[in-house]
């Protein structure tokens, strides 16, 4: 009876009680009437973050010291979206690590992230590119992890027409909003291919998503990761805070970028598309039906943006033996004692990236590669692994001595596109202008 007395609010009977109502009675009681007295913070904490981890993957309880570093990177280099920034000498780098001519005609831009200048230097490296006679481009988004949800809005204004949608996003307590293209852009004609993967994610879906929808370029390569969901960050005054899903990014023609999470764990939500064959993948959405925009054709929902053109990962190459050479850095430190020691000599051989790009070999080095690992690392050669490995490698030490030698990030992003399956493909999609128009169902030449 006392207890009723105590926790019974307005005269509600406790059994008639609402859950949330139930959990504050619970915590009034122990509070007040239990036998001893209870430090509930740690209790209450682990609810909060049990509570908010069963929401969806990207909800979170953040501990102070864990909501102050956040805050602080929202106020650094961390996009409105929660998508980290690499910092690099106080700046936030453009995320563009490679703008190149492919061929004749077709150049190549590799963005990793869009971060504040992604856009600005975007429209140097097309104006760079169309000087030496680009008609046709080449977007590398397959390690695009996201970044700023603006710049991503900003960029995909230079492919679309002003008035197009870009997205929608919609949420049960949040207005919904769409975006539409406000100006002219820089590329609005010429074709264009993206290369895509299941590392492509958050911002760069909604750019991709947009594309497509429009049938404005043709997708290349494996499904998206399928990140659509926006997070806010709610402070508590304690130091703590709340990051707390409150809306979906939806593409133009209402396809949900945000893939099912539902009854998976958070491992199996961020490894499933790696896990899946791609036919799996390539399958997802088969059942969800929708109608690009421009030309009407066929697209698929179910999460992710689906690509056009599938390009599957070759595994081959990536052996346990060659994952513990990379996580020990064997090929990057033996390329930089390399160059180290023959500086003098590789730089009067190899005048200009042009004639190392055509004379150097990287197969020259991997006797030095293996030696490393053995002596330096402690991993054991194993023959079968290292045949499947090789001619990866070789092309790994190529694009890292000529980084190291030229002292040129975007060099070896060049290199590695020699091996790039999927940047072959687009590249010859774009040379043909009868497939490219017959993949966008376009009558219409470009």
């Amino acid at each position: 009876m006392l207890f009723l007395l105590l926790v019974s609010a307005g005269g509600t009977c406790v059994a008639q009680s609402s859950p949330e109502e139930k959990l504050s009675m619970t915590l009034y009681a122990i509070r007040h009437i239990y036998v001893d007295s209870v430090d509930l913070s740690p209790v209450v904490e682990q609810q909060i973050k049990d509570l908010v981890e069963r929401l969806d993957p990207h909800s979170e309880y953040l501990q102070p010291d864990v909501a102050k570093a956040n805050e602080q990177l929202l106020m650094g280099a961390t996009s409105p979206s929660g998508d980290s920034l690499a910092i690099q000498g106080g700046e936030a780098p453009s995320g563009i690590v490679a703008a190149y001519m492919v061929e004749k005609g077709i150049g190549c831009i590799t963005i990793n992230m869009f971060t504040e200048t992604t856009t600005t230097v975007f429209r140097e490296k097309l104006q760079s590119l169309q000087k030496k006679g680009l008609k046709h481009l080449v977007l590398n988004f397959q390690k695009n992890g996201g970044g700023f949800y603006e710049t991503a809005l900003e960029l995909a204004d230079e492919f679309l027409h002003k008035g197009q949608d870009i997205v929608r996003t919609e949420g049960a307590h949040v207005p919904s909003q769409v975006v539409k293209g406000q100006k002219e852009g820089a590329f609005e004609k010429g074709r264009l291919a993206i290369l895509v993967s299941e590392q492509t994610m958050s911002a760069a879906e909604i750019f991709t998503g947009a594309i497509q929808d429009w049938d404005r370029g043709v997708l290349v390569g494996r499904r998206t990761f399928g990140k659509g969901l926006i997070q806010e960050t709610l402070p508590f005054s304690d130091g703590s805070a709340l990051r707390l899903t409150v809306a979906r990014y939806y593409t133009p023609c209402g396809r949900s970028i945000q893939k099912t999470y539902r009854g998976k764990s958070r491992e199996e939500y961020a490894d499933e598309l790696a896990s899946r064959s791609q036919e799996e993948n390539h399958a997802i959405g088969k059942d969800r039906v929708y109608t690009s925009l421009r030309t009407g054709r066929t697209l698929y929902g179910g999460g992710g943006i689906s690509p056009d053109v599938v390009v599957p990962v070759d595994s081959v190459p990536f052996t346990d033996w060659y994952a513990l050479l990379t996580y020990a850095g064997v090929q990057k430190q033996t390329a930089r004692e390399y160059v180290s020691s023959h500086k003098a000599l590789l730089s009067k051989t190899y005048p200009d990236i042009k004639k190392f790009r055509k004379l150097f070999c990287g197969e020259n080095l991997l006797p030095a590669v293996c030696e490393m690992a053995e002596e330096r690392a402690g991993i054991p050669f194993e023959q079968n692994e290292f045949e499947r490995s090789k001619e990866f490698v070789a092309l790994q030490m190529k694009a890292l001595v000529a980084r190291e030698l030229f002292g040129k990030d975007e060099y070896y992003y060049e290199i590695m596109d020699e091996g790039n399956e999927a940047l072959q493909q687009a590249v010859a999609l774009l040379k043909d202008s009868i497939r490219y128009r017959k993949i966008l169902n376009d009558r219409c030449s470009r």
